[in-house]
């Protein structure tokens, strides 16, 4: 029997745009798989059936969309389909609604090249779908507008107030450059951190709510943090909580983060885990002035390094952890790190709550 194993790699790290950038995204997402025979070697230069089905809700949902690929893996046993561009067994991969989620990504593998699937892998699906609902959001055309109503009687003016009953409770960011008020507003007060200029003070950092100070690396028209986030705290200073028990993080529904394998060695080198509810709560959790980047502007990003397949190594670090400055466990091919990125290999957590 031959063994067949799924890596997928979510990195999160929050983007600010410098520039005006309008382009169109096409409509479908990478997927990436690596195939080992039943010594664990790579099966390399081997073409492979796959039926890639997307499921709605749950890991043995209802399939609203599937399409087949015979891709090829390369010398280390990769395979990489764009989800969407496959072809159609079923459904309408434009029409779905990825708002209405969660939705999991099944793959269905036969290493012969056939249709003959023996190997399933199921995972959740999380910023990709998040990107492309973006990217349709805001673009339908909006109905003829209605006649105004009629004007209504004016109110008496009400008292005067008075300053002593027009006080507010109002609370500072740990870093002194935010002014929460009382109604869930919050002001920047200018020229203190990061959220004003991309900088902490420097236009090379950028500092979160809670004080942490994160690298920014300028690549082509855009700014992007070179290090991943490690806050508990959304930018309006309300907390994230922290999810360890395995079970609670598969069953959560709500904003969450974790560390990788539970290990505070991993926090201080790749920072924090989070999840879906975490990545899309509008409460932001990239530091104030920030935000998640959208499909459209990660295609900025890989066109100026570019193409796709070229950037991921123009943004590794180089070498492994038996050599080199790098600290990939596998081989670390094509990475020279030419944008400054400086890439980690940070982990990632799956549905069924397995690092």
């Amino acid at each position: 029997m031959k063994k067949f194993s799924l890596n997928l790699l979510l990195l999160v790290v929050c983007f600010i745009l410098q520039t005006s950038i309008f382009a169109q995204a096409p409509n479908l997402f990478s997927y990436q798989a690596v195939v080992r025979n039943s010594s664990n070697q790579l099966l390399s230069n081997q073409a492979i059936g796959m039926k890639i089905s997307i499921l709605q809700n749950a890991a043995n949902g209802i399939i609203v969309y599937s399409e087949t690929h015979v891709p090829t893996t390369d010398a280390n046993g990769l395979v990489s389909i764009p989800i969407g561009g496959g072809t159609l067994l079923n459904g309408n991969f434009g029409s779905i609604n990825w708002g209405n989620g969660p939705y999991f990504v099944q793959s269905d593998i036969d290493i012969d090249g056939g249709t003959n699937y023996t190997i399933t892998s199921t995972s959740q699906l999380l910023s990709v779908p998040y990107a492309l609902y973006a990217q349709s959001s805001g673009t339908s055309t909006p109905g003829p507008q209605g006649p105004a109503g009629p004007a209504g009687p004016q109110g008496p003016q009400g008292p005067q107030g008075a300053p002593s009953s027009d006080n507010q409770n109002l609370s500072v960011s740990e870093t002194g450059d935010t002014l929460f008020l009382l109604n869930g507003g919050f002001v920047i007060i200018p020229g203190i951190s990061a959220a004003n200029n991309g900088g902490g003070g420097s236009s090379n950092t950028v500092t979160d709510v809670q004080g942490n100070v994160y690298a920014t690396v300028q690549i082509g028209t855009q700014r992007w943090m070179a290090e991943n986030l490690r806050t508990t705290k959304f930018c309006n200073g309300e907390d994230i909580p922290q999810i360890s028990n395995d079970n609670n993080w598969n069953t959560a529904s709500t904003p969450g983060w974790c560390v990788y394998n539970a290990d505070p060695t991993n926090d201080t080198l790749f920072g924090k885990l989070y999840n879906w509810y975490t990545v899309s709560d509008p409460r932001n959790a990239c530091p104030c002035g920030w935000h998640v980047p959208t499909d459209v502007e990660f295609t900025t990003l890989t066109d100026f390094l570019g193409t796709e397949s070229a950037a991921g190594g123009k943004m590794k670090t180089t070498g492994t952890l038996s050599g080199g400055d790098g600290l990939w466990s596998i081989a670390n091919f094509g990475a020279t790190n030419e944008s400054g990125f400086t890439g980690l290999p940070g982990g990632g957590r799956a549905s069924g709550a397995q690092f």
